[in-house]
């Protein structure tokens, strides 16, 4: 396993986002600018010494080229 640092924000979901079933109101959300490598959904994000498992991983914009994603973890 190779570890990547993010320059990365973490908080409490967006209601824009939650949807009931996926993202629900407890989830946190992390925006992070684009890494060195591509993130997928079978990554595990590292914040604060625990380990986060992806709920959801949108880039930011949703078509082009990505300048930033935001990944949906279980709060």
């Amino acid at each position: 396993m190779t570890d990547y640092p993010l320059e990365a924000a973490a908080r409490r979901v967006s209601q824009k986002y939650v949807d009931g079933t996926l993202i629900v109101a407890t989830d946190n959300q992390i925006t992070f600018a684009v890494p060195a490598v591509v993130p997928a959904m079978t990554d595990t994000l590292i914040v604060d010494g625990a380990e986060l498992v992806m709920k959801d991983l949108r880039p930011i914009p949703p078509a082009g080229m990505p300048v930033a994603y935001i990944a949906f973890v279980a709060g």
